[in-house]
């Protein structure tokens, strides 16, 4: 089977040149300083471009062979058609009859409105709703990696939603307390879940006419507890980091505990229970790569920092798993998607511990993942939690989309993307000196960018696009424009 995912119909670019004058000179004198392709077929100079897109035939812009296991970014503004495009790329993936195996996946969309569309418009019983009007129950903190680890990625998880801001110290902190949680949890048999981890930290100890935590009552039968020379290494790292958290006085103290109750006190609510299941359930990732299941997040649309945070901590394990993707799901040869709308508001970072967009997406496409984020412009991307990490991920992006564009810096980011080449202008001028009159025209090659940035801003309508990148993974990376659909 030939397996190609559609982009849009192509269209095909038709530059239109206008005479532009200078105000004040002498007539049938005109002055050209902007961009100029090149002169004329009679030998004249050409003139200022306008750009036009148009349907010349039934040739479609496609991805195929490797190129649907690489990471592309979605560039464009409100409006300018990006969830149109998305519905219609999850059409075609939801259509068996297209592909030699049903793909597995992940939509993460932290405002709801792309989920809730694809919950509603494509009938597949591939996909999987997980929040907290599903039914389907869940344990999100079910995965392959250690206390620590995941600990890291609750810290991260939360720097996302907002919470712990991007001091290092703060978001350490939290790493330690998460860790060292869920390390108590596995020591006392209870179940890894965020409830659980919730109650630990943040409940009191229901024993009537007892005014303390329920942490410190953990605390204190651990320490009684006989346990052989490793379990007593691992206890004795578990008091060192939370005997402060329970205990401590202070600002810094008190500071580090508000970043945990806003993280996890959501989760004492029973109205996120299915997030937290006990059960022996298959973990998310167990859905997307065994399964080939759809994960799609329905959560509250009351509290968006619970909505980032949870989406935040499922990329981040989704992230994990596929790095493992050989040694947890060796018999697993599906692909998998990821497309995250609003990329910005779950994006994170944190190379230094192996964690990380950047090194996810640097990695991928070992492992048979096609991924595709979306964001409104550069800005975003910048002061998003990954900060001057967005560079990186430009990089190994293997395409770009870009629809149009709000704001002149994403319009000239666009304009760089596409590349450069050299262009011929032209700079003529007058003197009246008396009764007499010169002109002069001069020339010089000038190498700018190959298109303006307006292109990208006045030049596409509402569900065009320009596609930067190579179609097949193998090609030299061109430029072509297309429509949704």
């Amino acid at each position: 089977m030939d397996e190609r995912l559609r982009l849009g119909s192509e269209l095909q670019l038709t530059r239109r040149f206008v005479p532009v004058a200078r105000a004040g000179m002498a007539p049938g004198i005109p002055r050209f300083r902007t961009r100029l392709t090149a002169r004329s077929a009679n030998g004249l100079p050409a003139l200022p471009e306008q750009y036009r897109l148009e349907r010349t035939g039934e040739a479609l812009v496609e991805l195929e062979n490797d190129a649907l296991e690489q990471l592309y970014l979605v560039l464009g503004g409100p409006g300018s058609g990006k969830s149109f495009f998305f519905m219609d790329i999850l059409r075609q993936l939801a259509d068996t009859r297209r592909w030699n195996q049903p793909w597995g996946g992940l939509l993460l969309d932290p405002k709801g409105t792309l989920a809730a569309r694809t919950m509603a418009e494509i009938g597949t019983d591939q996909l999987v709703s997980i929040g907290i009007t599903s039914a389907r129950r869940v344990n999100l903190l079910a995965c392959h990696l250690p206390p620590h680890d995941l600990g890291v990625a609750l810290a991260l998880a939360g720097q996302s939603a907002g919470v712990g801001g991007s001091e290092p110290y703060w978001i350490n902190q939290l790493k330690l307390v998460f860790g060292a949680g869920l390390a108590a949890l596995a020591m006392t048999e209870a179940a890894r879940t965020l409830r659980n981890l919730a109650e630990l930290l943040l409940a009191s100890d229901p024993t009537p006419g007892k005014d303390v935590s329920r942490l410190s009552g953990v605390l204190a039968l651990l320490r009684k507890r006989e346990m052989s020379s490793d379990d007593s290494r691992r206890r004795s790292r578990v008091l060192a980091a939370l005997d402060p958290f329970a205990t401590a006085k202070g600002e810094t103290a008190d500071t580090i505990r508000t970043f945990v109750q806003q993280i996890l006190s959501p989760f004492l609510d029973p109205a996120l229970d299915q997030l937290s299941a006990t059960e022996d359930l298959p973990s998310v990732a167990d859905l997307i790569f065994d399964q080939g299941k759809w994960i799609v997040l329905d959560l509250p649309k009351t509290s968006l920092s619970t909505s980032k945070f949870v989406s935040s901590l499922v990329k981040i394990l989704f992230q994990q798993a596929t790095l493992a993707r050989k040694s947890q799901y060796p018999s697993s040869t599906r692909r998998v998607f990821f497309i995250v709308d609003e990329y910005a508001e779950v994006a994170t970072d944190l190379p230094g511990e192996g964690f990380g967009d950047s090194i996810f997406f640097s990695q991928m496409r070992e492992f048979k993942v096609l991924g595709m984020l979306a964001t409104q412009g550069k800005s975003m991307l910048a002061n998003s939690a990954i900060r001057e990490a967005w560079e990186t991920i430009l990089t190994n992006s293997s395409g770009k989309l870009i629809f149009k564009l709000n704001d002149p810096d994403s319009a000239e980011l666009a304009a760089k993307q596409v590349g450069e080449r050299d262009f011929l202008s032209f700079d003529s001028g007058s003197n009246v000196s008396g009764d007499s009159v010169s002109s002069s025209l001069g020339q010089k090659v000038e190498r700018q960018t190959q298109f303006a940035g307006g292109v990208f801003m006045g030049g596409l309508q509402r569900g065009e696009f320009a596609y930067l990148g190579s179609t097949d993974a193998r090609s030299l990376p061109a430029v072509r424009f297309g429509r949704v659909g």
